[in-house]
């Protein structure tokens, strides 16, 4: 691993020692990028602990007391149930470290693979330290409901536009852009789950030049049609294939009526 990211590992060692002092954290494992071996100096810290012997909601919040003490976090946060816990720290500085807890059922349940343990007070020997980091997996029902709810937001266009809506047609782009960048994620099977922030190494070449050659959105109606009919250009030149892919019709149907329906409402031909 390289240089750039042994302060990391520095704070995970400061984690480490403040956790493994609390009796009912029984073992910690480093995850995320810092776990596979591709993280970078901006990356954050992923941590995942099993908590036994104490409610996990208490034991929760005395770790997250003991953290915020040790750390002086600008922003902290508990989130969760019974079964699993969420803790996550940003510090002045912008450290940014998160610790999944789990009880030892739901751990055991779990399909985290591949981390790497910090200590393990009970010889667990859990499967989440063995194997390789779990893949995606697409079911062609995702793909269908992405393709097609892309389809009806662009047929939306109409309804924004006649409002002269152009907050709502603005947030209708945005929609349009993540509909696309989550279908082209499908196009790559079998790859290594991966956190926010890090989506081109998600997309192939092709699809991420498609993404980054959308045109500049403006506060105007022609921009917004612009934006538009460039969102569908790529979803045509990528969905059908895609849907291939996964056994899924493409909906020719509904695509005939979006194209009659922009051509007559505001005289956008689609391609």
């Amino acid at each position: 691993m390289k240089n750039e990211v042994l302060w990391q590992f520095d704070t995970c060692e400061q984690l480490s020692t403040i956790l493994s002092a609390e009796p009912s954290v029984r073992a910690l494992w480093l995850a995320g990028s810092l776990a596979r071996g591709d993280a970078d100096r901006v990356s954050d810290i992923d941590l995942v602990a099993v908590i036994v012997g104490a409610p996990l909601d208490e034991a929760a919040s005395r770790i997250e007391t003991r953290l915020a003490a040790e750390f002086e976090p600008v922003l902290q946060r508990n989130r969760g149930d019974e079964n699993f816990r969420l803790l996550n720290f940003v510090t002045d500085d912008w450290t940014r470290f998160d610790l999944s807890m789990f009880t030892a059922e739901a751990i055991g349940r779990s399909k985290l693979r591949g981390l790497r343990t910090l200590f393990d007070k009970d010889g667990l020997d859990l499967p989440v330290s063995q194997g390789e980091p779990p893949k995606t997996e697409v079911a062609p029902e995702q793909v269908w409901f992405v393709v097609s709810e892309f389809i009806r937001v662009l047929g939306l266009l109409p309804v924004v536009i006649h409002r002269g809506d152009l907050v709502g047609a603005s947030i209708g782009c945005g929609l349009l852009r993540e509909h696309l960048v989550t279908l082209l994620r499908y196009e790559q099977t079998g790859r290594t789950m991966r956190g926010a922030l890090n989506e081109t190494k998600s997309l192939s070449p092709a699809a991420t030049s498609a993404i980054l050659g959308l045109p500049a959105l403006a506060a105007e109606k022609s921009s917004i049609i612009e934006f538009n009919r460039a969102c569908w250009d790529v979803l045509v030149r990528f969905g059908p294939r895609i849907s291939q892919q996964y056994d899924v019709e493409w909906p020719t149907a509904l695509v005939r009526a979006v194209r009659s329906r922009l051509a007559r409402e505001l005289a956008v031909e689609l391609s």
